[in-house]
């Protein structure tokens, strides 16, 4: 897909952002025989949730393929301007650097994503409660996938920030 529609050898962490940031949560994600979503994503039952190829290669899903590393204490910037009212979802990842076999914490590469809206609350990555992101709560330091999902984004411009947390290699 992106080699077709973009030109682009897209990288390992990018098509892994883009099958997430496309996947649909499963109403009967713990195969209990009820479309109740007792467990929104994401769970140990569906993880981010059903792959969705059409989804993923409608081309209406922006994207940063930022081949340059971030260095400790280094941020990288983003814009985005929503319409309101709809889900606005952001997806960072990226292919960390090796760990060692005896690692206490197998996370070299400590990134974090922050989102703030146009009025000015900020989102962490992996803050979920209902599939959906709450505002403040902590940063992730265990997982090299962070998303931010809003229900129902306010309209105006989100800035997204990119923070090198903790980045040795």
């Amino acid at each position: 897909f992106y080699q077709k529609a973009h030109s682009l050898n897209a990288s390992a962490a990018l098509v892994k952002a883009t099958l997430i940031n496309s996947a649909s949560d499963l109403l009967d994600e713990n195969n209990d025989g009820a479309d109740d979503n007792d467990f929104p994503i994401p769970n140990v039952h569906e993880g981010w949730g059903l792959i969705n190829l059409a989804s993923a290669t409608d081309n209406s899903a922006g994207f940063v393929e930022q081949t340059a590393g971030l260095a400790t204490n280094g941020v990288g910037t983003y814009a985005y301007i929503t319409p309101g009212a709809a889900p606005f979802k952001l997806t960072l990842v990226w292919s960390d650097f090796a760990s060692t076999e005896t690692a206490a914490k197998n996370l070299v590469n400590d990134l974090d994503l922050e989102v703030t809206s146009p009025s000015g609350v900020v989102y962490r990555g992996n803050v979920f409660t209902g599939g959906w992101t709450q505002p403040g709560g902590s940063a992730d330091r265990v997982n090299n996938v962070e998303n931010v999902y809003i229900n129902g984004a306010e309209a105006g411009t989100w800035t997204v920030r990119v923070r090198g947390f903790n980045v040795p290699s």
